[in-house]
């Protein structure tokens, strides 16, 4: 059971003991009980109770008694605890085991357990005394071992409070501080502002660290306005507040996402004369990383020249921002500028720059960098290898996938929800929905259970299968189990209804998102806007849309895509030109997604000469023809028959880097069949073969066709004979 991994949870190592205990084997019962521990697996009340009840002579025999006692002080059962050492020592440990530093350590942790007014910790106290102390003295010396070995919970922490402001005399506001300091650490900062003010009521009188301490707590609760309002109280107090307050409160914005706001309360800090340190700094440059990546790295070579030495927090800081903005090539080189200055980086910085590779798809580069972490003596974590298992199964990597899971597991790395979810996820958007169920089996046999990222992408595999009746108990099975769907769920169940062409039952989630408040975003707009104009509800697309805007949700190009796509379509093209003009008027640049949609339509109606007006203006837009672009017009030329203008576009489109897909080929090389140029049609097709390509369906068909042509000059009939190899051996 101990070399399982992961091994049994520890009600199973409980039921074990208590067999071994109840066939009274007491030795084999202590000697386990050694073994379970130092294998990291916690004990519980049951554990401890199985050897507690075991007989006196043989609990004697314990060689770490103090560990039960740590166990029941750490699990809450103090009364337990004090009862077990009394009992084993007959009231008072021996001097010889006082002086043992376990024994110490153990005493501390029992006697903080308690209150001041215990008897336990009156009586021990006492021992400790020559005097006669009294209980103010008690008092007295239970807070400051209180504040010197911190607590066990939030409770205890305000139940000293409770102790120190009813003493009399109150304790030195330094104490306050103390205990306001670890609350703070603790993250409870509602309860650190909440204790200031009890602080303050009882008329003790705060001072710069508390006042310090007090901005800290509302700034981490997204208050920075009553933050400055405390800095106002600290200046009219006299005191004089150092760069620490102001890092705080620079924070405190950043955490807001006020980063403009942030930076110029940093400049205006500088200009009075204060001088940044290494936390100012690294602060604001955590702040600019989440969206001014330029002006943070302008801000840390500031820092550089001005001697404050960055450290691995700051590095951290613009090597995450790099690598969200994409820029994984930068990320490396300030990687490599580490090691320069001295700074080593962590798994972290390395399992940062990996996950970003693999989104890039530059799984060659990421592997590097993963040996290169492994040979520093830096091992990797389930982090580490999450990404490294992403990037693998984005490219149907399937045994790497298996040998990296096996790696990790190897090494002792527990997956987590995530790392199982990455999974499920590829094997359902590769239409394995099985292997993702399987995998999900496996999940809760290691403890995991499944949550709602889990279930949604296990529904969306069931939906891109078509198979929606699967889909749709899935969705009520999750529901059923606790865990409620969030609006990526219905979008992708409303997806998977809209690709089926069902589009009442989509509807009806809709409906059903806003009777349970669940507020749909652009995605389930525009999934739900597709599916109505794909049914021909052009009406109820408009009301739809309607609805969307005046929800608040603001389109992006992707509904004004669906939407001009959908009118014309539906045969609506002159709404859909309006509709486009009115994207412009009102200052909204349409993406080359929207143009191609537009000339597409153009071209299928017979505007050649608006399709090609619209085409050549799109330099001036700076917008990038795509080979998508470019096959729209080269069809729209050939139906027109242009086929000179429609070759020439097509070399012209090789010319500026754009290269020619199998698409953009077989439209050309059919244009070609169908305007009697069988020669340049067969040119074009070894051209496209020569490059991997391959003639389609209706390409063949039409090839094979010309066989029986005999209107074709002799120079075609040769050219087609040489062609037909070509479409044989595809």
């Amino acid at each position: 059971m101990i070399s399982m991994h992961p091994p049994p949870y520890v009600a199973q190592f409980n039921k074990l003991l208590g067999e071994i205990a109840r066939m009274k084997r007491y030795n084999y019962v202590v000697s386990l009980y050694r073994q379970i521990t130092m294998s990291g697996i916690l004990p519980d009340i049951f554990t401890l109770s199985i050897l507690i009840n075991n007989s006196e002579r043989q609990l004697r025999e314990v060689s770490s008694p103090i560990a039960i006692v740590n166990g029941l002080c750490k699990i809450g059962e103090v009364e337990k605890a004090i009862q077990l050492l009394e009992k084993m020592f007959e009231g008072a440990p021996n001097e010889k085991m006082m002086m043992t530093t376990p024994w110490r350590n153990t005493s501390r942790l029992l006697l903080l357990s308690t209150r001041f007014d215990h008897p336990y910790y009156v009586r021990s106290y006492s021992r400790s005394r020559s005097d006669s102390p009294t209980a103010t003295d008690a008092s007295r010396h239970f807070v400051r071992d209180k504040l010197n070995y911190g607590f066990n919970n939030l409770d205890e922490a305000l139940s000293l409070c409770d102790t120190m402001i009813c003493m009399n005399p109150p304790p030195h506001i330094v104490q306050f501080n103390k205990l306001l300091g670890e609350i703070a650490r603790m993250k409870h900062h509602s309860s650190v502002i909440f204790l200031y003010r009890q602080i303050t009521m009882s008329g003790i009188l705060p001072d710069i660290f508390t006042l310090s301490i007090l901005i800290n707590g509302l700034c981490r609760l997204g208050q920075v306005s009553s933050g400055f309002a405390v800095l106002g109280k600290i200046l009219k107090l006299g005191f004089h507040p150092d760069v620490v307050t102001f890092s705080t409160l620079i924070n405190g914005m950043c955490l807001e996402g006020k980063i403009t706001e942030a930076a110029r309360f940093f400049d205006d800090m500088v200009k009075e004369g204060y001088e940044p340190n290494l936390i100012t700094y690294s602060t604001m440059i955590n702040g600019l990383c989440r969206g001014e990546i330029s002006e943070a790295i302008s801000l840390f070579d500031d820092m550089v020249k001005r001697g404050c030495k960055p450290d691995l927090i700051t590095y951290s800081a613009i090597v995450n921002g790099l690598c969200i903005t994409g820029d994984v090539e930068k990320a490396i080189q300030l990687l490599r500028k580490m090691f320069e200055g001295g700074i080593e980086p962590n798994v972290v910085v390395y399992s940062t720059v990996i996950d970003s590779l693999c989104k890039n798809k530059q799984v060659v580069e990421a592997f590097d960098l993963f040996d290169e972490m492994k040979r520093k003596g830096i091992k990797p974590t389930v982090v580490t290898y999450s990404s490294l298992i992403d990037g693998m199964c984005k490219l149907g990597a399937w045994d790497e996938v298996k040998r990296l899971w096996s790696e990790m597991v190897a090494h002792n790395i527990k997956p987590d929800h995530y790392s199982f979810n990455i999974l499920v996820d590829a094997h359902c958007k590769e239409g394995l929905v099985s292997e993702a169920e399987a995998i999900v089996e496996m999940m809760i046999d290691q403890g995991q259970r499944p949550d709602t990222v889990t279930f949604s992408a296990l529904i969306d595999g069931h939906c891109l299968r078509g198979q929606m009746q699967e889909a749709q108990k899935l969705f009520c099975y999750m529901v059923s189990q606790g865990i409620s769907p969030v609006v990526r769920t219905y979008s992708i169940l409303i997806n998977g209804y809209c690709k089926s062409k069902m589009i009442a039952e989509a509807m009806r989630l809709y409906d059903e998102m806003s009777q349970i408040r669940l507020f749909p975003d652009v995605v389930t707009f525009n999934t739900l806007l597709g599916g109505l104009f794909q049914a021909g509800k052009v009406v109820e697309a408009k009301q739809l849309f309607t609805k969307m805007s005046a929800s608040g949700q603001l389109p992006n190009m992707v509904t004004c895509a669906t939407l001009l796509g959908g009118l014309i379509d539906n045969g609506l093209l002159d709404e859909a030109l309006d509709l486009f003009k009115l994207m412009q008027d009102n200052g909204l640049s349409p993406s080359i997604d929207c143009f191609n949609i537009i000339m597409n339509g153009l071209c299928k109606s017979g505007n050649l000469k608006a399709a090609r007006d619209m085409f050549l203006s799109l330099k001036s837009k700076e917008l990038y023809s795509s080979v998508h672009t470019y096959s729209i017009m080269i069809q729209g030329l050939l139906k027109e028959r242009h086929l000179d203008e429609a070759c020439n576009l097509f070399r012209e489109m090789e010319d500026t880097g754009c290269s020619a897909n199998s698409c953009c080929y077989n439209i050309i090389i059919r244009g070609c069949v169908t305007n009697n140029n069988i020669v340049k049609a067969m040119e074009l097709l070894r051209e496209a073969c020569d490059r991997g390509f391959s003639a389609d369906y209706n390409t063949a068909n039409m090839i094979v066709n010309l066989l029986s042509d005999h209107s074709l000059d002799e120079k075609s009939k040769l050219a087609v004979h040489s062609a037909l190899g070509l479409v044989k051996k595809q």
